[in-house]
C-alpha cells in the first residue's frame, strides 16, 4: 500500500527534499534543542512521535545508530535505524 502525500484538505503531509534541507538550515542557527529535533527528523526519517519519545539510552554511538519505539498494528515495537558518519 502506498502511503498518501496529502492530507483529506490537501496539504502535503511530508517534506520534499529542497524543504528538509531549508528546514535544517535554518534550525542549525536557532536553538539547539529545536535543531537536534529537526536534524533528527530529516535525517533519520523518523515520525514526529517517535523523535519526541526518544531517550539517551536508545542512542547508540558505537554502531552510529538510534533505536525508536513505534506502534504497529497496536503492538509496541523497536526499529533500529543506521545513520552516516559525519566528518
Amino acid at each position: 500500500m502506498i502511503p498518501a502525500l496529502f492530507d483529506q484538505s490537501g496539504n502535503r503531509k511530508y517534506l520534499i527534499c529542497e524543504r528538509k534541507v531549508g528546514v535544517c538550515l535554518r534550525s542549525i542557527k536557532g536553538n539547539p534543542d529545536i535543531s537536534t529535533f529537526c536534524l533528527t527528523l530529516a535525517f533519520a526519517g523518523a515520525r514526529i512521535s517517535e523523535v519526541l519519545s526518544l531517550t539517551v539510552t536508545r542512542i547508540d554511538t558505537a554502531d552510529e545508530a538510534i533505536v525508536f519505539e513505534t506502534f504497529s498494528r497496536g503492538e509496541k515495537v523497536f526499529s533500529e535505524r543506521c545513520l552516516f558518519h559525519v566528518v
